[in-house]
């Protein structure tokens, strides 16, 4: 039976707890939140870093509930509680949920927790006590976040990385490879290009995939398919004739993930679509975080897969491209078209 710290019950803390162990009944335990309960088990603090939708409030309290077996689990609000119910005779584990801000860093957060922190540290020295906090992404990347150093010391920067990671690190690129392919395909994988006789621009798309992803490149669409089925679920579903990633949060992620890993690959492969809305040549405010920035070297060919694509009457694509808003790219391009001439 669950215990939790009698110090801190009223009828929403009671009503909260019962609905994580409700909501708890539909999660699907991956291998991310395994990494979450694997880190809070051997650190003080642990600090979830993710976008809304992928997974980082009911992580959190899935692995809250594993940890109720040996710790009193309180659900907390503000800084202040922290101190006000440490007891160093308890093992007390400590939630929170959109540490300091929804959207953007709220200063009378970090405000909150200035007069307290040099004690937290110390009840998390002594081991008895730990944090697992949940934090969005644009939060955490705030200059501001800084001064809160114990929520920087262990954070799985998202749940999902480390696991899309481990498909690579065990090799198991069939299934690094199903992901990929829905990158490449801007998030709308026709089951037809496993099923039927595939063109010669969509073969080579598959085959270059495969490459990047350190599979054969004459790797079987069966087995290709078999890989994306196996993720079905936890990444991917099916819908009618299209194989799609679950949430357009996880896909923005994806996206964003292997535009670091394999971005020679996506700038010659991959969707128009993903080519003008995903790139850019440089960071603006305001910009989501999860829009890949080109680095210089590749310039050159992002600006040529343009020209391609302009040769193969794609126009109105080339032109609603997101840089060409930006007038010093503007200018790369017409220098680049002139050089060509």
């Amino acid at each position: 039976m669950l215990r939790y710290y009698v110090l801190y019950i009223s009828d929403g803390i009671r009503k909260t707890l019962k609905d994580w162990k409700d909501d708890d009944k539909m999660f699907i335990d991956t291998r991310a939140a395994k990494l979450v309960l694997k880190c809070i088990k051997e650190n003080s603090c642990v600090t979830i870093i993710a976008s809304s939708g992928v997974g980082k409030t009911a992580t959190p309290q899935h692995v809250a509930l594993q940890m109720a077996a040996e710790y009193d689990v309180l659900l907390v609000t503000d800084p202040s509680n922290i101190v006000n119910y440490y007891n160093p005779n308890m093992k007390i584990l400590f939630v929170l949920d959109d540490l300091c801000g929804n959207f953007s860093v709220d200063q009378s957060d970090i405000k909150r927790w200035n007069p307290v922190i040099k004690n937290i540290k110390k009840y998390l020295d002594k081991k008895q006590t730990k944090i697992l906090a949940a934090c969005r992404l644009q939060v955490y990347q705030d200059e501001k976040f800084e001064s809160l150093s114990i929520f920087k010391s262990c954070n799985p920067f998202s749940v999902y990385e480390a696991e899309v990671d481990n498909l690579q690190k065990k090799g198991h690129h069939t299934k690094y490879c199903a992901l990929a392919l829905c990158v490449m395909f801007n998030n709308n994988l026709k089951l037809e290009l496993f099923t039927k006789e595939e063109n010669e621009e969509n073969r080579i798309i598959i085959e270059n995939t495969c490459k990047a992803c350190r599979l054969d490149k004459g790797t079987s669409r069966l087995v290709l398919q078999d890989g994306l089925k196996s993720r079905k679920g936890t990444f991917i579903k099916q819908e009618r004739h299209m194989y799609k990633i679950l949430h357009d949060k996880v896909f923005d992620f994806l996206v964003y993930y292997f535009g670091q890993k394999i971005i020679l690959f996506l700038i010659k492969n991959a969707d128009i679509g993903l080519i003008k809305e995903r790139f850019l040549f440089e960071r603006k405010d305001h910009v989501d975080h999860f829009i890949t920035i080109l680095p210089s070297k590749y310039h050159a060919m992002y600006i040529q897969r343009m020209v391609d694509d302009w040769s193969k009457g794609k126009v109105q694509d080339v032109f609603t491209n997101i840089n060409i808003k930006v007038p010093q790219f503007r200018q790369k391009f017409l220098f680049h078209l002139k050089k060509k001439k």
